[in-house]
């Protein structure tokens, strides 16, 4: 009986170890979840195995705009086929082809960093602007509804 209980913990502990596991995957490419919470960019350099750390962020969101935008100044437009862009709709850094290719990984770093503070705090600020109604009803749950209902009918039900 007892080997039945040790089994049974440690089919829990595995099945606990998953979903951290699973939870820490963002789905946005050198994107990833730190011990503490927070979101971890990293890019390789191009034609070598050396890691850059770009940064550490507070959303996965701000993580991927950052890589995007390293990314960017590493290749430019033209991506080797096995790299991609995560949000490849929002604009990328404004830095002139001859500039780019004399940018060192430092420089790269601090334009990855601001790029995705400055995409974000567009996206708010494009947000706010639009009105409180945009973005009220995309955090409501399905079922909710506001508003008259045309099914609503008074009937009595009594016998």
């Amino acid at each position: 009986m007892a080997r039945r209980g040790q089994a049974q913990r440690v089919g829990v502990q595995h099945h606990s170890a998953a979903a951290a596991r699973q939870q820490k995957r963002s789905g946005w490419t050198g994107v990833r979840l730190r011990p503490w919470g927070r979101w971890a960019a990293e890019i390789r350099v191009p034609y070598t195995r050396e890691k850059v750390w770009i940064g550490v962020f507070d959303t996965d969101k701000e993580a991927a705009l950052a890589y995007g935008a390293a990314i960017f100044c590493f290749y430019g437009e033209d991506l080797p086929r096995r790299r991609r862009f995560n949000l490849p709709a929002v604009p990328h850094p404004d830095i002139a082809e001859d500039v780019r290719h004399q940018l060192s990984v430092t420089d790269i770093k601090d334009i990855a960093k601001k790029h995705a503070r400055d995409a974000l705090q567009e996206e708010e600020e494009e947000a706010a602007a639009a009105g409180p109604s945009a973005g009220a009803d995309a955090d409501a749950p399905a079922n909710t509804y506001h508003g008259h209902n045309p099914n609503d009918m008074d009937v009595d039900l009594s016998l």
